[in-house]
């Protein structure tokens, strides 16, 4: 019989079991906290020290940046010295006119601003009131020449008795100073012998010492009385100012008389020119009666014009007389020389300053009395002098100064480095764009125009050619920016 096939023997097989409950979908894993604070640590760490290298970065390289600074050669150049001023224009000769009595304006021939002419009569009176006010002016006179003539006279006594007194004074202080010695050597035992001085050996030799006391005691009582006598002498002598008063007063009479024998004499009544001018001031009016005193009218001779002008204490030492000036008024031109420098200063403004004159020349009479005209006065000049631009000067406590570039020297040296070195100068005139260097700077030298702020000398630049202008960098090959800020 056959045997039976064996087949593999196979696991038994599990019992099935029921299916498990289906889970629900879960979300995205996430990491776990304690690794997400690592990666942010390391990350932030990473951006500090970026920021470390590029802060160390970029301070390296602006400390071995070199600052860059704009230069000129110094050259030769015509200086002339100006002082630029606005004057007055003022007249030489001025008068002004008082109405020496109470009078009735009768006719006035010219008004304000009209130009006269020597002998023109301005303005009359009525002479019926001038005959009547001269009268009064004379009786005024002799009254006053009265009264200055008995006061003298008192005056005079009482200086003669003033000096007498004095000179008793001084005697008998000069004996009473002997008196004194004398006993004082009486005192000490000495004897007429022994005194050189003969009236105070005298005085020994006479008197005891009690004796010289009771002189001297005596001689100290006398002083004190004419002291006194002196001083009552003195208190009325006081009235010598109530004098000097007078005299102005009888001076004063003397001139109001004079003035209005004036006009009823030369003048048939009136205010007559004495020279050529304008009339820049008149206040009389027909039909009124003007008070004695009154500013009647104002002439200002149009013959000799200045112009009044002020000078600062730098100006001032620049300016002086016989000086050529260029006067502009309007569209003219006129010539003109200084003629007169205040001797002493006056507060304008605050600030102390000294008024000059420049006399014009001006035959047609372009400048008008009271307004202003520009002045152009050369004071010095100069040809061919070594000069840089005058904005390049500069000044400290020491001097005047000027940075100087020199190329780089040594095996460091590089194309387009400079040396920037302070040099103190000495500085002569100037004008609107140069000043004269007299000391310190040659022809050609390269001189600082612009620099960055805080950089002083002693220090190597990058120069570069070029200048300031209104704010403005000119700089090679015709190009212009904005100057910087940061730039000085």
């Amino acid at each position: 019989m056959a045997e039976p096939t064996t087949l593999p023997t196979q696991a038994p097989q599990q019992e099935s079991q029921p299916p498990a409950a289906e889970t629900p979908p879960m979300g995205p894993i996430l990491k776990p906290p304690k690794k997400k604070r690592k990666w942010k640590r390391w990350a932030v760490l990473a951006v500090v020290l970026l920021a470390i290298g590029f802060l160390i970065y970029t301070s390296v390289m602006k400390a071995l940046a070199k600052p860059v600074v704009l230069y000129t050669p110094s050259t030769r150049e015509d200086i002339d010295s100006v002082i630029s001023a606005t004057g007055s224009i003022v007249s030489e000769q001025t008068k002004t006119y008082f109405v020496p009595a109470s009078v009735k304006v009768r006719t006035v021939n010219f008004k304000r601003g009209d130009q006269v002419q020597k002998g023109q009569v301005i303005a009359t009176f009525d002479m019926s009131d001038l005959q009547t006010s001269l009268r009064k002016a004379e009786i005024a006179l002799e009254n006053a020449q009265l009264q200055y003539d008995d006061t003298m006279e008192n005056l005079d006594d009482s200086t003669y008795e003033l000096s007498k007194v004095s000179r008793n004074i001084r005697k008998a202080n000069a004996d009473l100073t002997n008196l004194e010695i004398a006993e004082k050597f009486a005192r000490e035992g000495k004897s007429a012998n022994d005194i050189e001085d003969r009236d105070i050996s005298t005085l020994v030799g006479t008197y005891d010492e009690q004796t010289l006391h009771e002189m001297a005691d005596a001689m100290a009582k006398q002083v004190a009385a004419l002291q006194q006598q002196r001083q009552g002498l003195r208190e009325l002598d006081m009235s010598e100012n109530a004098i000097k008063q007078l005299d102005n007063n009888l001076e004063s009479l003397r001139l109001q008389v004079n003035d209005v024998k004036k006009m009823i004499n030369e003048s048939a009544g009136g205010i007559v020119a004495d020279f050529d001018g304008v009339l820049t001031q008149l206040s009389l009016v027909e039909g009124a009666t003007v008070a004695p005193g009154m500013n009647a009218a104002v002439l200002e001779g149009n013959q000799e014009i200045d112009l009044s002008f002020s000078l600062n204490k730098y100006d001032i030492q620049r300016l002086a007389l016989d000086q050529e000036a260029a006067i502009t008024f309007g569209p003219h031109t006129l010539r003109g020389t200084v003629v007169h420098i205040d001797g002493a200063a006056t507060t304008a403004g605050g600030s102390p300053v000294v008024f000059a004159r420049v006399r014009a020349e001006d035959p047609d009479h372009f400048l008008k009395l009271g307004m202003e005209a520009d002045l152009d006065i050369l004071t010095e000049s100069r040809q061919g002098a070594v000069a840089v631009p005058i904005e390049t000067l500069k000044t400290d406590k020491t001097g005047d100064y000027v940075y100087i570039l020199t190329p780089t020297t040594g095996e460091k040296a590089k194309k387009g480095e400079f040396d920037m070195v302070k040099t103190y100068v000495k500085a002569g005139i100037s004008d609107d764009t140069h000043i004269e260097i007299l000391e310190g700077v040659a022809e050609g030298d390269l001189i600082a125009t612009v620099v960055p702020k805080g950089v002083e000398g002693g220090i190597v630049v990058t120069g570069v050619p070029g200048s300031s202008s209104g704010g403005m960098l000119q700089l090679p090959g015709g190009v212009t920016i904005q100057q910087p800020d940061t730039m000085e």
